[in-house]
């Protein structure tokens, strides 16, 4: 899941209902502490307990974002994909500024193939976080879905600027270039590619 947000932390993170969270976490039971419990079973892969653990962050506040986000994160590793784009919603409802739930919709309509409403959904990223790389690579793309090729080598060209070592830029706009018959540009992109990741099997 390489266009996702893994998952969010909620280090750097101002909590939302400051008070009522810190006042439950003094012993252990707050959201945070559910939200850092789901956190650990999502990274050992398991999901159904990572929900969990989020169902009970967001029964202590119902406008943790981040923990909104990450059960959407869970969700589609169960491949719900409603679910999880509910999620996205309620976190970005939840948080009009929370880019990491604007970039997981985006990258999930693409991967239903809803191009035009990606392209939406990330350009509120790239306006919120300007230097978020993986926003351009998501929005690069929906464009390259769409057909609009030379917009999308426009944002791998700002993927790679923001993040040289990223090698699924420069496989995304090696298509874009293919399909706009620069070959030689194409399989130039190819090889970086594959320089950076030779385990890169689509490169």
């Amino acid at each position: 899941m390489e266009r996702r947000n893994i998952f969010s932390s909620v280090q750097g993170l101002i909590p939302l209902a400051l008070c009522f969270c810190c006042c439950l976490s003094a012993c252990g039971r707050g959201p945070d502490h559910y939200f850092e419990k789901g956190n650990k079973f999502q990274l050992k892969g398991r999901y159904a307990d990572a929900i969990e653990a989020y169902n009970k962050a967001v029964s202590l506040d119902p406008r943790f974002a981040p923990a909104l986000n990450n059960r959407g994160l869970a969700y589609e590793h169960r491949m719900d994909k409603q679910r999880a784009l509910s999620d996205y919603g309620l976190a970005i409802e939840a948080d009009p500024e929370y880019f990491q739930a604007y970039n997981n919709l985006g990258a999930l309509n693409i991967d239903l193939g809803l191009y035009k409403e990606a392209v939406k959904v990330l350009n509120r990223v790239v306006a919120i976080k300007p230097d978020y790389a993986r926003a351009y690579f998501n929005r690069g793309s929906a464009y390259s879905g769409l057909g609009k090729f030379a917009r999308s080598i426009s944002d791998f060209n700002a993927v790679i600027k923001l993040d040289p070592e990223f090698a699924p830029a420069f496989y995304g706009r090696g298509i874009s270039l293919f399909a706009m018959k620069h070959y030689r540009a194409a399989f130039s992109d190819f090889n970086r590619a594959l320089d950076i990741r030779p385990s890169f099997l689509l490169a």
